[in-house]
């Protein structure tokens, strides 16, 4: 399978199609912005699509298993160093999620917990490059 994105930039508006789905793509328009304004916005869209992938893995992983959940949130963190000769590197990324269950699935949800602790498809892509750590954490109501 192959994903293709067309990128194509115009002044300062920068365009990202995708060919089909839900997202159709993205423009970035740094026009008037300063020039120090204009840096980060490819760390902010990795930073996007690893809390998205994995929000998304961790809704479907408890649809499969029946986990009933009343709200989902998350954040994602991303850290900026530098590799073994200096050149800048996203070092670690952090998803912190959030998810409200029914007190009596905690048992079916510790399989999902086990299960996100290996990512998702992006997020386990990145994991010889940068190292990730995946907080989840589960509130019981009711």
């Amino acid at each position: 399978m192959q994903v293709n994105i067309k990128y194509n930039r115009e002044g300062d508006v920068h365009t990202l199609k995708t060919e089909d789905g839900a997202f159709p793509g993205i423009t970035v328009d740094n026009t008037g912005l300063p020039e120090e304004k204009k840096s980060g916005t490819a760390k902010q869209l990795l930073g996007c699509a690893a809390v998205f992938c994995y929000m998304s893995a961790l809704v479907g992983s408890m649809e499969a298993r029946n986990v009933p959940f009343s709200h989902v949130s998350a954040t994602a963190a991303l850290e900026v160093g530098k590799n073994d000769i200096g050149l800048g590197r996203i070092t670690k990324i952090i998803i912190d999620a959030n998810v409200t269950i029914p007190g009596d699935s905690e048992e079916i949800f510790a399989r999902v917990e086990k299960v996100m602790r290996k990512g998702c498809l992006v997020t386990s892509s990145l994991h010889d490059g940068i190292e990730m750590e995946y907080k989840l954490n589960h509130t019981c109501k009711g």
